[in-house]
């Protein structure tokens, strides 16, 4: 079961560093199309794992969570189902409609709220992702050599480590920092402020609500404060750095001049206004508003015409007219464009439900941990957080499945601390069982 799951999630980390290595070495490969593939081989993998193993019953959620998952995935399932007649009216679509992470994948990726109830699928990932950390350090100069770059993917699992740093060696730990102030530098570089305030965020978590219990009750005072100065000093510089004064040190004047000028800026400044209006406009129909319009559904956004135009984009791959989008630049409307309110409620009423279990009904950490982790997906889905089959989105999936898990949450500390550590735990009693046989053998 394990191992299913860790192809998987290995197939879409592989993904994301063949677009890297491609950049970097300038070779003439179309790397896109692999992604594509191993999208589809990754959820495939995922679909086979839970009909040959008993992960729905082992995940332990409550009849009621079982029926309302059960919905939601039915119904996301019929929503790709009412978009596959566009990628058969082009054979050459049908790549990008199976492995495109916006769109059908997107709608697969809330099957693995089944996994994330069982805790060593989590550690799993927890122990294959120290690995892309290291990896990350190494590649992360071609971060700030390339204006494109896939690599800060690999920061998504981030929040994790920093929240359960307790659980990392020292080590990791300082390499879990390191990533962090490279990945934040990179962001403020870029006008990436979605993902900046999302890693500012947890750094305020684990400043103000970690607690060391080998530490005296003073001691934790003066870290929260401390801490707290801190997150307060990071917040003034990102104010100082996004209010234009230091973009002409940090920026491409090229891409300043572009796009991401007014954004830059002004640190206030609200584009997703335009893109709000135009789809309330567009879904002033209520049946477009309750069932959506499906996989490979769009908006219609005379504004982004003209957008369209500035990059001499004629057509895009599924032939949609002018002003026909196909994203949008926000999480809950992009549910609402594909599935409707019809996906939208049980979606927001699995986690929230997952949230407040989390929160108020367990007996760990870990599950407060991915309390915070969904509450962070909650408010990044409104300017942006679109739901796509990648590791920032299963992750948000996964810690659903944690919190709703009734095994996972009555587990103590100690025991998850201890699943945690299980390979050096098992690593010391193989060598004190072979210790003792061959002390037993040279005696006879």
């Amino acid at each position: 079961m394990v191992g299913y799951f860790r192809n998987s999630i290995i197939l879409l980390y592989g993904s994301t560093l063949i677009l890297t290595f491609v950049l970097i070495l300038g070779v003439h490969l179309n790397a896109h199309h692999y992604e594509l593939l191993f999208n589809t081989i990754s959820y495939l993998i995922i679909i086979v794992g839970l009909i040959k193993f008993p992960v729905v019953n082992s995940a332990c959620f409550s009849a009621e969570d079982n029926i309302l998952i059960g919905i939601l995935l039915i119904w996301f399932i019929v929503c790709i189902l009412r978009s596959i007649s566009i990628p058969f009216s082009n054979f050459t679509t049908i790549p990008r409609f199976l492995g495109g992470k916006l769109y059908s994948a997107a709608l697969l990726a809330p099957f693995f709220v089944y996994w994330g109830g069982n805790l060593k699928i989590l550690i799993s990932l927890w122990q294959f992702s120290k690995i892309l950390i290291v990896i990350f350090l190494v590649l992360s100069p071609s971060l700030f050599i390339f204006d494109r770059n896939y690599l800060w993917h690999l920061t998504y699992i981030l929040p994790l480590f920093l929240l359960n740093k307790d659980k990392l060696e020292k080590e990791y730990v300082i390499y879990t920092y390191l990533a962090v102030g490279v990945a934040m530098l990179f962001f403020v570089i870029t006008s990436e402020r979605n993902q900046f305030v999302k890693l500012f965020y947890y750094l305020v978590i684990i400043s103000i609500f970690r607690i060391d219990n080998n530490l005296t009750s003073i001691a934790n005072i003066s870290i929260k404060i401390a801490g707290i100065i801190s997150v307060s000093i990071i917040f003034c510089c990102f104010m100082y750095i996004y209010s234009g004064r230091l973009s002409k040190h940090f920026s491409d004047p090229r891409i300043v001049e572009n796009i991401k000028s007014y954004e830059k800026d002004n640190l206030n400044s609200d584009t997703r206004i335009m893109v709000f209006e135009d789809f309330v406009l567009d879904f002033a129909k209520w049946p477009d508003l309750l069932f959506g319009r499906g996989a490979l559904g769009t908006t219609y956004s005379p504004r982004f015409i003209t957008l369209q135009e500035l990059y001499n984009e004629d057509e895009n791959v599924f032939r949609f007219p002018y002003g026909h989008r196909l994203e949008v630049e926000s999480g809950y409307l992009q549910i609402i464009l594909k599935t409707g309110l019809i996906g939208l409620i049980p979606l927001m009423i699995i986690g929230i439900r997952a949230m407040f279990l989390g929160f108020f009904r367990t007996k760990n950490n870990l599950t407060i941990i991915c309390a915070f982790i969904i509450l962070e997906r909650f408010v990044l889905m409104y300017p942006f957080g679109l739901p796509s089959y990648s590791i920032d989105y299963i992750l948000f999936w996964l810690c659903i499945g944690a919190c709703l898990s009734q095994r996972v949450r009555t587990m103590t500390n100690n025991s998850i601390y201890l699943s945690f550590k299980m390979k050096e735990f098992y690593q010391v009693i193989l060598f004190s069982k072979s210790y003792k046989k061959n002390q037993h053998t040279s005696h006879v």
